[in-house]
């Protein structure tokens, strides 16, 4: 379960970071997906429990012009 003010200064970001650097020579680009995991295909330690259950895995994509992995 997520905090709703937190998710949503999350996708702010995400957005914002995507038109902000955005590539001038072509039309932005914006993916974003969503999917039902169970605990056991999230990239994590998770408990018994949690593995048992079941999440939304939130994808965001661009195709912007990325970063310096160095800046990461």
């Amino acid at each position: 379960m997520g905090i709703p003010a937190n998710c949503r200064q999350l996708f702010q970001n995400l957005l914002s970071n995507s038109l902000k650097y955005r590539s001038l020579e072509r039309p932005l680009v914006i993916n974003i997906s969503a999917k039902q995991v169970k605990g056991g295909g999230i990239d994590r330690i998770l408990t018994a429990d949690e593995k048992s259950n079941s999440y939304i895995q939130v994808s965001v994509s661009d195709n912007g012009i990325g970063f310096n992995q160095q800046e990461a």
